[in-house]
């Protein structure tokens, strides 16, 4: 092993702890970037799951009650609550939907702003080490 071996790999080290913290360093400034709509995503996720907790726990309880408080039919009953319960949920699961892509959106942003990031760090790093030959 010569003496230029360990101050190569020390070297090769380096760049590729400068381009870790590079890539950490833009990640985190994409975060700070899209916080906003980060946290919109958030907020429609826990809303959603909110509104379903809510439906299913209250709403369909006082739906219940109210027919049969109405004395409507047993049968006529069964078969719009199973219709209610079926529209909701479509309802909401295209809601979920949608946020869902809203979620994909930000993230394939995120990933994609990075990447670039990373291809033009390593670009940069492989045009030093091409200067200082």
């Amino acid at each position: 092993m010569t003496h230029a071996e360990p101050a190569t790999q020390l070297s090769e080290t380096k760049n590729k702890l400068e381009l870790l913290y590079q890539y950490e360093k833009h990640y985190l400034g994409l975060i700070k970037e899209y916080k906003e709509e980060i946290k919109f995503a958030n907020t429609l996720q826990e809303d959603l799951r909110r509104e379903r907790t809510q439906f299913f726990t209250q709403t369909l309880k006082d739906v219940i009650q109210t027919m049969k408080t109405a004395e409507v039919d047993n049968t006529v009953s069964a078969q719009w609550i199973h219709e209610l319960v079926a529209s909701y949920t479509k309802s909401i699961d295209l809601s979920g939907d949608l946020a869902k892509t809203h979620v994909i959106g930000i993230l394939s942003t995120l990933t994609e702003e990075t990447k670039r990031e990373v291809v033009n760090a390593k670009l940069d790093s492989i045009s030093e080490k091409t200067d200082a030959q």
